[in-house]
This record gives structure tokens, C-alpha cells and sequence, in this order.
């Protein structure tokens, strides 16, 4: 469940440094449609998504992914590079149209 919510905050402080003018919804939007409105790179887009579905499967009764349990989630966390590398690849383009 940590993961989950772990994975939640990511996602959202991303994709509302990305969309600042979505803050607001952005904020209270479930994380599915966070990740389908707000977030452009498809592997983020990806990573995300899966780590969510499962993320959900860890907190319900009834698991729709029974083939996937946490110990998956916890190699998407490869997500928290690829968001990395957008942001340090934003502040290079940035010192190039200088």
C-alpha cells in the first residue's frame, strides 16, 4: 500500500510540474486519469499505469493481476529515473535556448 501511495505522490507532483495550470484537478483526479490527461512520455505513461493496476490488486479483496504482486511494483520503480532523466533533460534544453 505504501507503494501505492508512494507511487500516487510521484506521479501527480509530476505531471503537475508538467501542467501547472491543472494543479488544481490534478490534485483531485484518481490516479488513472491523472496518468491518462497528464502524462506525454510513454514510458512513464506505461510504468505508471501497470505499478498502479497493480498497486490497486494490493489493497482489494479480489486481485484482477494475479500473476503480478508487489515484488513487481518494486522493479517499476525504475519509473522514479525515467521521470529524473525528463526533468534533468528539461533544464539541459532550457541552458541550450539560452
Amino acid at each position: 500500500i505504501g507503494y501505492r501511495k508512494a507511487l500516487e505522490f510521484l506521479v501527480k507532483d509530476y505531471a503537475i510540474h508538467r501542467n501547472p495550470n491543472n494543479k488544481d484537478s490534478i490534485e483531485s483526479s484518481y490516479l488513472s486519469s491523472c496518468i491518462n490527461n497528464n502524462i506525454d512520455n510513454s514510458r512513464i505513461k506505461s510504468l505508471a499505469t501497470a505499478s498502479a493496476w497493480i498497486g490497486n490488486d494490493e489493497t482489494h479483496y479480489i486481485r484482477k493481476n494475479e500473476d503480478y504482486d508487489v515484488n513487481q511494483m518494486k522493479s517499476y520503480s525504475i519509473i522514479a529515473y525515467f521521470i529524473d532523466s525528463d526533468l534533468e533533460a528539461e533544464k539541459a534544453t532550457a541552458i541550450i535556448r539560452k
